[in-house]
């Protein structure tokens, strides 16, 4: 009987190690089919991406072969185009020693993508002398007296290291800020300078398309 079962067991044993033996065989296959077809097709294939067959260039003075570096430089560039997004305004978040800016940005009659925002990142904005002071008020006033309060929008977007589109309109419609058609609006901004108050309003419609920080200068 142990008999019996000893001899079942390799033959279990056997089987198990033909099916991998098998399978092993089978992958090693496709690879080398792969491998054959790309050595065999890999002009055609390069063809899709680039015209160019050979770079070879000179670094400290000892010559290189550098295409295989290039194609996959051209690809990984291929790569970067094809999930590019063109858009009409962006609104982004950038971290400058472990402070946040929230940062819009329009397409300003020139193609806005992904590679641009990467191009923005170490282009200083325009500098506005801007007031000191502390602001008590900065809201939207309509015909009716009723109140939008901005004063958090005001300190979230003003003074932004960076170039940016932060007007007043973008910063309404991308923190979704509803104002009703047909309405007039007025921007109301008090604020405490020392020990005297200054308090002014400003017509909505002619400060708008200003950036934030030009409105408080």
């Amino acid at each position: 009987m142990f008999k019996s079962i000893f001899y079942f067991r390799n033959i279990i044993n056997i089987m198990i190690f033909e099916l991998f033996q098998s399978f092993v065989e089978k992958i090693y296959f496709k690879y080398f089919l792969v491998k054959s077809y790309i050595f065999i097709y890999k002009d055609n294939i390069l063809s899709l991406f680039t015209n160019t067959k050979q770079v070879k260039g000179f670094i400290n003075g000892i010559k290189k072969d550098m295409t295989y570096k290039y194609y996959m430089f051209h690809f990984l560039t291929y790569l970067r185009s094809y999930f590019d997004e063109r858009v009409d305004t962006l609104h982004i978040i950038k971290k400058y020693n472990e402070q946040e800016f929230p940062i819009i940005i329009n397409k300003n009659n020139k193609d806005l993508t992904f590679d641009k925002i990467l191009k923005i990142d170490n282009k200083e904005k325009k500098n506005y002398d801007t007031k000191n002071g502390i602001y008590i008020k900065f809201e939207l006033i309509d015909n009716n007296n009723k109140i939008i309060c901005l004063k958090k929008y005001l300190i979230k977007y003003k003074n932004c290291p960076i170039e940016n589109n932060n007007t007043l309109k973008n910063i309404i419609i991308f923190n979704e800020i509803k104002l009703e058609d047909n309405t007039k609006y007025f921007l109301k901004i008090k604020k405490v300078c020392g020990s005297s108050k200054e308090e002014y309003l400003l017509n909505y419609d002619e400060i708008k398309e200003k950036n934030i920080d030009e409105i408080i200068t």
